[in-house]
């Protein structure tokens, strides 16, 4: 795909007719765009392995705690205060 630039252009830069024709810089070729998808693939990849392998790391050798405990433990927690401070019903007398 071609658009007209209407400044001269950096493969050609002899040519700087109006009637010139460049390629659009701003929209990449498919070998560009397979190479940046190709490349964040990788990228994505890496951070990932390399936040896994570093978290279990830590998971064998530090103190970790148990988050699922601690989640369930402050649930129990909440639910006893909310039952401890709840205002009591009123019975509606008719």
């Amino acid at each position: 795909m071609s658009i007209y630039c209407g400044v001269s252009c950096a493969l050609s830069p002899h040519i700087s007719s109006p009637l010139h024709f460049c390629p659009n810089p701003f929209v990449p070729s498919k070998a560009q765009t397979l190479e940046h998808l190709e490349m964040g693939i990788i990228r994505s990849s890496f951070s990932f392995l390399l936040g896994t392998g570093c978290g279990v790391y830590i998971a064998q050798n530090y103190n970790v705690p148990d988050i699922k405990k601690l989640v369930n433990t402050w649930l129990f927690v909440a639910k006893h205060v909310e039952e401890t401070y709840k205002k009591p019903k009123q019975k509606d007398e008719d």
